[in-house]
């Protein structure tokens, strides 16, 4: 893989995505915001590069259903990354 895969907390995000995290919880249920994933210590954390292709489609003025569309891919995409990741560390 040749980008770095980082984890940013949920309310991390939410301050890039200048939203609250009651907002960021209404996204995420409506399909603008990919889920978090728990880290098993009680916290919710995102893939970087999700939040920033995000932050990208809002700046670009696209629609809710252009930012639906990013968001499956996204998620859909999740399960390559871990199958790289554990490649490279096996």
């Amino acid at each position: 893989m040749s980008a770095k895969v980082e984890l940013i907390e949920l309310r991390s995000a939410c301050r890039a995505w200048s939203i609250s995290r009651r907002t960021a919880s209404r996204w995420i249920a409506a399909g603008l915001a990919p889920m978090p994933i728990r880290n098993g210590t009680h916290k919710s954390v995102l893939l970087s590069h999700e939040v920033t292709a995000l932050v990208g489609a809002r700046l670009a003025g696209w629609t809710d259903d252009e930012v639906r569309r990013l968001v499956a891919q996204l998620m859909a995409k999740r399960p390559m990354v871990a199958a790289e990741l554990l490649a490279e560390a096996a």
